[in-house]
């Protein structure tokens, strides 16, 4: 996993690393990439698990999707067993939660955030990281080490859309250390209107 889920990252932050200029300089297109990221790091598992379920049928034989190495059946189990508890989420204890379930990750940090503690503490910690994002986007040039924090982030956040990433704790320091060094950029570079 780390080989795969390291890669696309690279891959990723190399692209927003040439981008940065272009799109530091347009507050507009900041906030597209951070809502765009979230949004659809969250709603990413299910057309997959809906690919999962149903199987393409060529010439009367079923081919089964599996084409996230079986991300698909976890983000099923999860999905399953936190509409049961959608208040309180299902807790830490997933083998008591999803019986037949034998990982130990969720493959999706947000949605991790909500399965396992539910509803109210996921719009609170969504919230929170939206607003501090959105700090982010005051910053008005698109200077390559201002945009480096930010750009790692959204590229942890990517990432994190197939992996139980920025919540773990060997990653969530990397993800608060650059979350910090980016609030510390966006308040140096406050436009003057603000």
């Amino acid at each position: 996993f780390h080989a795969r889920s390291g890669f696309y990252g690279f891959l990723i932050l190399f692209v927003l690393y040439f981008l940065g200029p272009l799109l530091a300089s347009r507050r507009w297109m900041k906030r597209v990439l951070t809502v765009g990221v979230t949004v659809g790091a969250m709603f990413i598992t299910l057309p997959f698990c809906w690919l999962y379920v149903h199987d393409f049928v060529i010439d009367g034989q079923r081919i089964p999707i599996d084409i996230l190495n079986g991300r698909e059946i976890a983000w099923i189990e999860f999905w399953n067993a936190w509409l049961k508890r959608p208040l309180t989420g299902i807790g830490s204890d997933f083998m008591h939660a999803i019986p037949n379930w034998s990982g130990l990750e969720a493959h999706n940090t947000l949605l991790s955030l909500l399965w396992v503690h539910g509803i109210l503490v996921f719009a609170l910690v969504l919230y929170l990281l939206l607003k501090r994002m959105s700090c982010l986007e005051k910053r008005e040039n698109g200077e390559k080490p201002a945009w480096m924090p930010y750009a790692g982030i959204i590229t942890m956040m990517v990432v994190g859309a197939a992996e139980t990433f920025y919540c773990a704790g060997i990653y969530n320091g990397i993800f608060f250390v650059l979350l910090t060094c980016a609030l510390q950029e966006a308040k140096r570079g406050v436009l003057p209107d603000e």
